[in-house]
C-alpha cells in the first residue's frame, strides 16, 4: 500500500492539501528538534578520482538541526557526512 501512495503522489493531477499536511508525521532530529537551516561542508577530492585530474573541492549541502548544531540521520542516507558533525541519540534514551 505504501507504494501505492509514492505512486499516486508522482501522477498528474495530484495535489497535496492542507489536511495531508496536518495529518502527516513531522520530522524531527535524534535531539527532538524540528527545526533546521542549510549549510555545506567540503571534500577534498584527490586528484587520482577528480574528473580533472587535479584536487578539488566538492561542497556538499546539508541540513543542520537548529537545536543540536548536528546532521540528523534522515539527511545522511549516503553516509556521506563527518561523524562529527552527525546527531546523536541522547544517553538518557538508551
Amino acid at each position: 500500500m505504501n507504494n501505492e501512495i509514492n505512486q499516486n503522489a508522482n501522477a498528474p493531477g495530484f495535489q497535496v492539501t492542507n489536511d495531508m499536511i496536518r495529518n502527516s508525521k513531522t520530522l524531527t532530529c535524534e535531539c527532538g528538534g524540528m527545526l533546521f537551516k542549510e549549510a555545506l561542508f567540503f571534500k577534498i577530492l584527490s586528484p587520482l578520482i577528480s574528473p580533472s585530474g587535479k584536487e578539488e573541492i566538492a561542497p556538499m549541502q546539508v541540513f543542520v538541526c537548529e537545536n543540536c548544531g548536528k546532521v540528523p540521520s534522515v539527511f545522511d542516507k549516503l553516509e556521506m557526512v563527518p561523524n562529527e558533525l552527525k546527531a546523536k541519540k541522547p544517553a538518557w534514551t538508551k
